[in-house]
């Protein structure tokens, strides 16, 4: 948990002011104009935002001018200010400098969030604009995340988790916890009577092959009832069929061991969603482009932590990310609803916190 309280990857502990000053949009502000109007181009900054890690900057775009050129522009002049800029669904073009303020958000913000759904809904993290991104499994699907050792991964899984435990019944929603690590990370929620823990490889992949079991009978479940999916089917019929989210640490690890492990894993992402299961993967960066394209399809939505190079990057975010700067417990996240990769800062919560969660709950 060092890195999530103010160093770097590399253990450096910046310089931390409290709070982003005035001094510090209005630089911002000097290098953006500095540089467009090295060019000659009139855009304006018409906005300023402080998000929990960056200050963002909405300039609008003149006519005549490409945005794109606006952005390519901006990231090569400042590119020792790590900008990154984007277009989004709007006519503007947004640009990002990250501030050296420390900034941790606690899980403890989100677990009273009341999220108006039907479905199995958790908030991921808060984003450039401050606003809260949610992940809708029933819409979005299976996610991968990927990221080097020590930039939160982790700590994002276990904020997950917890939020999950806390918000859902064991009738609604069931959790099964993998890991393919030599120590399993999920340890802390051992005692709590809505997680289904493997400790190790071997258990892990078991694991797998009984879901794929209860898959091909959930799929016999919509057959017999003339339903799409196990929600339409929530909706029909009183009997419920509870959701079931899988987490699973380092999961290449377990493709490595076991021959057809892949093909398992495989089997099960395809459809999964339309059977109320869905799973959140999680890889060290370096293992990426090891992961063939077939299966690295059926991931709808990509979480990225600080990645190892551009190949990696190229394939989990569509494009050269690597020169953005990201914090420890900072991702970003790549969605087929979106344009551009969002960047988000995710919750934290110590595993003191989670046994009190998981106590409270249990008792």
């Amino acid at each position: 948990m060092e890195r999530l309280t103010g160093k770097d990857l590399f253990g450096r502990k910046p310089k931390i002011k409290k709070n982003v000053s005035k001094k510090m949009i209005e630089s911002g502000i000097s290098l953006i104009i500095s540089s467009l109007q090295r060019k000659n181009i009139g855009s304006e900054i018409i906005d300023v935002t402080v998000g929990p890690t960056v200050i963002v900057y909405k300039l609008s775009i003149p006519v005549g001018i490409l945005a794109k050129t606006i952005i390519n522009l901006i990231e090569s002049d400042l590119y020792e200010e790590k900008a990154r800029a984007y277009l989004t669904n709007q006519p503007f073009v947004f640009v990002e400098i990250p501030h050296k303020v420390k900034k941790i958000l606690n899980l403890n913000k989100f677990l009273g969030l009341k999220i108006s759904s039907k479905n199995i809904v958790m908030p991921i993290g808060k984003d450039s604009f401050n606003k809260t991104v949610t992940y809708n499994f029933e819409k979005q699907g299976n996610l991968l995340i990927s990221g080097v050792a020590g930039t939160g991964k982790t700590a994002f899984m276990h904020s997950m988790t917890t939020y999950l435990i806390n918000t859902y019944s064991e009738d609604v929603l069931e959790l099964y916890l993998l890991t393919a690590n030599w120590y399993n990370e999920f340890e802390v929620f051992k005692s709590s009577n809505k997680c289904h823990l493997s400790n190790n490889k071997e258990q892990s992949y078991e694991t797998l092959k009984n879901l794929l079991k209860v898959k091909e009978e959930r799929l016999k479940i919509l057959n017999e009832n003339n339903v799409y999916s196990i929600n339409e089917f929530n909706n029909k019929y009183k009997d419920k069929i509870p959701s079931i989210i899988v987490f699973f640490e380092e999961f290449y690890e377990c493709i490595r061991e076991y021959n057809d492990c892949e093909s398992v894993i495989r089997e099960l992402l395809r459809y999964s969603r339309f059977c109320g299961i869905y799973f959140i993967f999680s890889s060290a960066s370096h293992m990426i482009r090891e992961i063939k394209s077939s299966l690295f399809s059926l991931f709808n939505n990509k979480i990225s932590f600080i990645l190892m190079d551009e190949v990696d990057s190229i394939k989990m975010l569509g494009g050269n990310y690597t020169k953005f700067y990201t914090r420890a417990g900072e991702f970003f996240y790549n969605s087929s609803s979106n344009l551009n990769p969002v960047r988000v800062l995710s919750p934290i919560i110590d595993c003191k916190e989670i046994d009190e969660i998981i106590k409270t709950k249990r008792d």
